[in-house]
């Protein structure tokens, strides 16, 4: 018969090697939790929140509106900033046409970008625009206006090299300036003064409303007898009638 020392050895030893056991059994639990929560946070991580609505506001801690993303119209998501008075500073909106406005508070300026269909332009606004920078149709243009919007400046730049005009707000007469010659229209648009260096023939023509005018420089002529066009010199001048025959030429 095993005595009682005999026993209680054994029982320790069983008890030892339950411990263990229950050791290395916590051990896998540990590990097993810690692999799942690894996977579960994978899998939150990789999927996508979406909130839907109609407006979003952003307050301040006043509550007063401070920006503001809506449907403005149909297809143009905007969004919008507000200062801390509520005026509307900034303005975003996408779509089709997208634009950009920024307004100089406490004033009717503010500054326009947008595009569209047809052009890409820059637009700079007292209560009325005062200068647009625009790409229209392949053209390139700068615009400036007065204070009523009526245009005084345009320089712009296509196929046939650049043009300057100036206009004048008296008589809306206006000088244009480009690659090839200065011109002072009057009014009416009609060339008063032309001063050009087209093919390299210089010439400066006057012309007046009775249709006369005068060529210092180069002059096309048509010869009378045969009917064929000459220029003349850079060295000569000549004088047309209304119905632009030669009244007196030199030499």
């Amino acid at each position: 018969m095993q005595t009682l020392e005999t026993m209680l050895g054994s029982l320790a030893d069983r008890v030892a090697i339950l411990e263990a056991q229950n050791r290395r059994l916590k051990k896998a639990i540990i590990a097993l939790l810690i692999v799942s929560s690894a996977v579960i946070g994978m899998g939150q991580g990789a999927s996508k929140k979406i909130i839907e609505a109609n407006e979003f506001v952003l307050r301040d801690a006043s509550g007063k509106p401070r920006a503001r993303l809506s449907m403005e119209v149909e297809n143009r998501p905007t969004l919008s900033f507000y200062s801390d008075k509520g005026n509307l500073t900034t303005s975003l909106a996408g779509g089709d046409e997208p634009f950009l406005v920024l307004n100089k508070p406490g004033s009717t300026e503010q500054v326009q970008l947008g595009a569209n269909k047809t052009f890409v332009g820059l637009g700079i606004y007292g209560k009325n625009i005062r200068a647009g920078l625009s790409v229209q149709k392949g053209v390139a243009a700068l615009d400036l206006f007065d204070e009523t919007q009526k245009p005084q400046i345009s320089l712009n730049t296509s196929s046939n090299g650049p043009d300057l005009t100036m206009i004048d707000n008296g008589n809306d007469a206006f000088l244009s300036l480009n690659a090839s010659g200065f011109t002072m229209n009057d009014s009416a648009g009609t060339p008063r003064s032309v001063l050009s260096t087209s093919q390299g023939k210089p010439s400066l023509t006057l012309s007046d409303k009775e249709g006369y005018s005068a060529v210092l420089g180069t002059a096309e002529l048509v010869v009378p007898a045969t009917g064929r066009r000459e220029s003349t010199s850079a060295a000569s001048v000549v004088l047309f009638d209304k119905g632009k025959k030669v009244l007196w030429s030199a030499p």
